[in-house]
């Protein structure tokens, strides 16, 4: 299953693994608000551990998709590196956040995003920013026949991640506690095959 890496954070894997997300040495890539003729580029650098041997592995996103080989026959698939760079905004190393997988044979498939609620305030001010928050929450998946295939549930971060065989599926949000807010938007994804898609879902709060 995908996991959702910042540099200071270190995931405990089977057998006495670890994986690191250790730098951005680098980062081109076009910024969202820009019309660029290159997507770019971000230079990464992770470390793998496994008992007795400590392997540094680095991996280009172009722009937010790559892949590394790492010792023991496995694949390091990077899915997500957020956040999408602005005009005239940088970003600290502290603040990225990169989604990978690793793979010890073939290529999975599956969904993967955040789940936020809001708006938050009745009234946003540039001054007085109220952004969505993170909420933890379940989520069903269903295919076109309407019948339920997984379920996944966010964590407190507002982070999930579910393995799908390719298809078309319906997210549908469970309503928290029989509560009529708030209340999750369903959406509709593609899944392709040997591949990741992220879909992000969103709660609303009810406050206007």
């Amino acid at each position: 299953m995908p996991v959702r890496l910042t540099t200071a954070v270190v995931a405990d894997l089977p057998g006495g693994r670890e994986l690191a997300f250790v730098d951005v040495s680098s980062d081109s890539r076009c910024p969202a608000d820009v019309q660029c003729v290159w997507a770019g580029e971000a230079a990464l650098l992770f470390e793998w551990t496994s008992p007795g041997r400590v392997t540094r592995v680095p991996l280009v996103a172009q722009p937010a998709r790559g892949a590394s080989t790492i010792p023991g026959g496995f694949t390091l698939r990077l899915i997500e590196l957020r956040p999408t760079p602005r005009a005239g905004q940088a970003i600290a190393k502290s603040d990225y956040v990169a989604t990978v997988v690793i793979e010890a044979a073939g290529r999975t498939s599956g969904a993967l995003g955040s789940v936020s609620v809001g708006p938050s305030c009745p009234v946003q001010r540039e001054s007085d920013p109220c952004p969505d928050r993170a909420l933890a929450a379940t989520l069903v998946f269903r295919d076109p026949a309407g019948v339920e295939v997984a379920r996944a549930l966010s964590d407190s971060a507002g982070f999930y991640a579910v393995a799908l065989p390719p298809g078309r599926y319906t997210i549908v949000p469970f309503t928290l506690g029989g509560a009529t807010l708030p209340r999750g938007v369903p959406r509709e994804i593609d899944v392709p095959a040997g591949d990741w898609v992220t879909a992000d879902v969103m709660y609303d709060s009810g406050i206007r």
